[in-house]
């Protein structure tokens, strides 16, 4: 599987985009996990604002805490 990400500025133009091939990726769901997670390292390392920073903290943990409740589910 691959994943890819874009990432926009305020005007909608592209700052960044990424494609990266993942092996053993067996959901949609973890592909999305995984392709949030990758723009988000992206993003981090094209250093946002501060304001743009917590909000990718924020989506961080509640992506982690959905894949923890699907983790959950299948148990």
């Amino acid at each position: 599987m691959r994943i890819g990400a874009v990432i926009r500025n305020c005007d909608g133009l592209v700052v960044a985009a990424l494609s990266k091939p993942f092996a053993d990726v067996f959901s949609a769901e973890l592909g999305e996990y995984l392709a949030l997670r990758e723009s988000l390292v992206l993003a981090k390392n094209l250093g946002p604002s501060g304001v743009l920073m917590k909000l990718m903290l924020l989506l961080r943990w509640l992506v982690w805490l959905s894949m923890l409740v699907v983790l959950m589910q299948r148990c």
